[in-house]
């Protein structure tokens, strides 16, 4: 374990530092001596050890910062653990359990940016009411109050209602109350994802949410280029992969960041609305070239975007990759796009990945599987379905001078 693996016993009036401004985290609250120490003694090594697995660099704040979870019955039964760099910067956070001698690690997260998701969560516990709690949901949801005014954290900052609290009933508590290990046993435990970075509402049925009336109600993940046939335009099926993910990201950024509203043309989110919408992008916008088609570049993706910003009249700047990126470099930046609420659209030329090979996708999150620490994961929206592929091998395997991946501010 290396020398960086320690816990921050200073006051945490110095700790944080948020949107690159220092603002003061002040102490939760501590039951009493005998939680301090147990939380000091006993947890910490545990989740100090199921982090070293990915998250050397990692810093766990000191116990008097964490925040007790609760389940919908209200049996508080995990920590939510700040997570720091060497500068008391908050990096990110960790849950893990706390019932019946059982302290499984059940989510990690951690990048090298400050974490806005991290903040909410604290910011919502420290503001709450008297008689509140913060309720957690496996794998994402943080809820905070109590019975008859529940408020949902989002990654972003903003709180919203919840109007059915069923819906994030969790069995976690019961299974760590059911299946307790001995501390020994859970030293090295590594049973939770590594997550890097991931959009707020990536998850199916969450993200760009699109809805076949004509099919059952069935929920795609995003939307599929061969839609464009129901529009007039089957001679662009093939090449209109980039426009569909252009078209993800749009809706998505429309309804979760601030002053992109007008980036999705329709009322509603149909398959057919979507499809109209993808037509729409093709009559104003996405004009592609006779000789190459489709979109072969990030430039590329980046003139088109453009255009349909201007056309909508919204402010778009583009993040994009450079030739010759190393896969640190790539990595870094898919995570600080997906760590700043943006989808982020990825270009493959010729690869061994068939699913990928010549094609565009939206990037949802990145992460590492529990059964496998060192191999690093992407989850996308791929022809209206949620998909997973080896970041590794797409990178390694991959054409060298027909790749990329871009973002939007």
């Amino acid at each position: 374990m290396k020398q960086k693996r320690r816990i921050i016993s200073l006051v945490m009036a110095s700790l944080l530092m948020f949107s690159m401004t220092a603002t003061a985290l002040p102490p939760l609250e501590m039951t009493d001596m005998t939680e301090a120490l147990y939380r000091s003694n006993v947890i910490t090594p545990i989740l100090s050890a199921s982090l070293s697995h990915s998250f050397e660099d990692a810093v766990i704040a000191n116990e008097s910062t964490w925040i007790p979870l609760h389940d919908t019955e209200g049996t508080e039964y995990a920590y939510f653990v700040p997570l720091c760099n060497e500068k008391g910067m908050i990096t990110g956070f960790s849950v893990i359990g706390n019932i019946n001698g059982n302290h499984s690690t059940l989510f990690n997260r951690n990048n090298t940016m400050p974490d806005e998701f991290a903040m909410a969560v604290i910011s919502a516990y420290q503001n709450r009411n008297t008689g509140d709690k913060m309720i957690y949901s496996f794998p994402y949801a943080f809820i905070i109050g109590q019975e008859g005014s529940y408020k949902r954290v989002y990654a972003n900052g903003t709180i919203e209602s919840v109007t059915d609290i069923q819906q994030y009933e969790t069995n976690a508590a019961t299974r760590l109350a059911t299946t307790p290990y001995e501390i020994q046993d859970v030293q090295l435990d590594a049973d939770a994802d590594n997550v890097y970075a991931m959009l707020d509402h990536w998850a199916v049925h969450d993200f760009v949410p699109i809805v076949d009336t004509l099919n059952n109600d069935y929920i795609y993940y995003g939307g599929s280029q061969n839609w464009l046939a129901n529009v007039g335009y089957s001679q662009d099926v093939f090449q209109a992969c980039g426009l569909t993910a252009a078209a993800n990201t749009f809706h998505y950024m429309s309804q979760y960041v601030s002053g992109k509203s007008a980036l999705y043309s329709r009322l509603n989110l149909t398959k057919t609305d979507f499809s109209y919408f993808q037509k729409d992008l093709k009559d104003n916008a996405f004009i592609f070239d006779d000789v190459i088609p489709g979109i072969p570049s990030v430039y590329k993706m980046e003139e088109y975007v453009g255009n349909w910003a201007r056309y909508r009249g919204v402010s778009m700047t583009a993040a994009k990759s450079a030739n010759g990126w190393s896969k640190t470099q790539y990595r870094s930046h898919i995570i600080t796009g997906l760590n700043s609420e943006r989808p982020v659209m990825l270009l493959t030329g010729f690869s061994p990945i068939e699913r990928l090979e010549h094609h565009w996708v939206t990037i949802t999150k990145f992460y590492s599987p529990a059964h496998s620490l060192t191999e690093n994961i992407i989850v996308v929206s791929n022809m209206g379905a949620k998909e997973e592929h080896s970041f590794d091998q797409w990178y390694s395997t991959s054409s060298a001078n027909y790749k990329g991946t871009i973002y939007f501010n």
